[in-house]
């Protein structure tokens, strides 16, 4: 259960990512960019996360996602887990190169490394053993799959699909946008974003997500059904000017270093 929590909250913040840098007409302008987010279980706060874009000078990006569990939970189970990805632009579209998922929980460590060769394979290394997986051009990782729902229309009443690989599987990602509502006076759109695997009906992964009805679509709310409750999730606070911080160290425990 508790792995799942790490998971499930860190599935929530990358979707709260899409107010993140910006893309503009057929090519890539991504800015620096950290959001960083308040967690609760229920009522009972559960911790923070955090996202953030990182532009390269090869024209390519570094996105990182990062949670932590509070003292409350880390008494119960900790979680201090990473997902980093490096991607290129090609023919106006990210493409993900390097993906990588660092788990650290209750004491012990997992990863999980994939390596996208841009020839329809990606190579999947999880406990010193490969996977090859065949996959579609287009394919998304977690993070990438952030800048490709930006780039959507998102009219109300219409549902996208991207074909997303989760770990070693391949799914497809499904963003129905069902309507618009208020939120502190504010318009914003309705979002119930699932994943399908590829030869599967309607999967487990599914969240709410509320983004403003402007050309930002920030997130102002997200919540994510589990099995042991429902999880929220806040954005705080947005920083666009980088402050020269090892990228390495989490934002929110300076004692854990991540490989990347």
């Amino acid at each position: 259960m508790a792995w799942r929590f790490g998971r499930g909250v860190v599935l929530a913040i990358l979707l709260g990512g899409l107010g993140c840098g910006t893309a503009a007409g057929d090519g890539w302008q991504v800015q620096f960019e950290e959001a960083r987010y308040e967690v609760s279980w229920g009522l009972v706060p559960a911790g923070i996360g955090m996202f953030r874009a990182t532009p390269l000078e090869d024209g390519g990006v570094a996105l990182r996602a990062q949670i932590c569990s509070n003292s409350f939970v880390d008494a119960i189970h900790s979680v201090r887990d990473q997902i980093y990805t490096r991607a290129v632009a090609d023919g106006g579209e990210l493409r993900p190169v390097y993906h990588r998922v660092t788990q650290i929980e209750g004491g012990d460590r997992k990863e999980t490394i994939t390596q996208f060769t841009g020839d329809g394979r990606a190579y999947v290394r999880k406990r010193n053993k490969t996977k090859v997986v065949d996959v579609p051009a287009a394919v998304k990782d977690t993070l990438t799959a952030i800048y490709a729902i930006r780039r959507l229309p998102l009219k109300v009443g219409a549902t996208y699909r991207l074909p997303l690989l989760d770990g070693d599987d391949l799914k497809t990602l499904v963003v129905p946008v069902t309507g618009r509502t208020e939120v502190a006076g504010e318009s914003v759109l309705e979002i119930y974003p699932h994943t399908e695997q590829a030869d599967q009906s309607k999967g487990q992964d599914e969240w709410t997500l509320l983004l403003t009805d402007d050309e930002r679509r920030i997130p102002v709310r997200m919540k994510l059904a589990l099995s042991f409750g429902k999880l929220h999730l806040k954005l705080k606070k947005v920083r666009t000017e980088p402050r020269g911080d090892d990228p390495r160290e989490m934002f929110c425990d300076p004692d854990v270093r991540m490989p990347r």
